[in-house]
């Protein structure tokens, strides 16, 4: 009859989901990018094409949700001063390089003293603040500005405005532009580098000891390429 049709059709359409495949690790994730760069370093080159190499290589202090809410990633925690002029960041303790040493206060104050200031995306923010950059502990880092900017935090926490720390140990003495781990970088990201086949692909793999708290902010799959 129709009245039975009609409910059938309202008991399909309001049916609650059943069977939703459950999130499960591992399995390759293969995308493409159009173009290929001449090195992976986000504070030389940056382009569509390395973006998403670098955001899962390389980790910023702070990082953004989808509703612009600050969010910890290599800061655990920040605050800033009344005045706006003096931002603490409080870092992790348990991050560490993909080449198995320490992530450490020493790095923060390195990236942004002597490799980010010279990053085009900083564009005129960076330059007219001048900050400075000081580490009272391993673990924490103190940036002071000269006059109060309220996108500061933003600045940090946006990939396309690319504040990625580096690893002083591989990059302190070096010139930024001709260092060999341009093109095999070493980050604290959630993926390994492993392979650049120019021409043809860049293969990362999971970290297995990415610092990230929480299941869900570890990464799913295996390999990306």
């Amino acid at each position: 009859s129709l009245v039975c049709l009609i409910l059938l059709f309202l008991s399909i359409l309001f049916a609650p989901a059943v069977n939703a495949a459950a999130p499960k690790h591992g399995g390759t994730f293969i995308f493409a990018v159009e173009g290929e760069e001449a090195n992976l370093n986000p504070h030389v080159v940056h382009s569509a094409a390395n973006g998403p190499i670098e955001e899962n290589i390389f980790d910023l202090l702070i990082t953004q949700d989808l509703n612009f809410n600050f969010v910890p990633s290599l800061a655990a925690a920040h605050k800033v001063s009344k005045d706006g002029l003096t931002y603490t960041f409080s870092l992790v303790k348990n991050a560490a390089w993909h080449d198995g040493n320490p992530f450490t206060s020493a790095d923060v104050v390195y990236t942004l003293k002597e490799i980010y200031r010279h990053n085009a995306r900083a564009g005129s923010h960076w330059q007219r603040l001048n900050p400075v950059v000081e580490a009272p502990d391993k673990y924490t880092v103190v940036i002071k500005i000269k006059e109060p900017f309220t996108l500061f935090l933003d600045l940090l926490a946006s990939t396309n405005a690319g504040a990625y720390i580096f690893p002083k140990h591989l990059y302190e003495g070096t010139d930024l532009k001709k260092n060999p781990y341009d093109s095999k970088p070493v980050g604290t990201g959630p993926f390994l580098f492993k392979e650049w086949v120019r021409g043809s692909h860049i293969e990362l793999a999971r970290n297995p000891n990415y610092f990230a708290r929480g299941k869900e902010s570890k990464p799913y799959i295996d390999r990306l390429v």
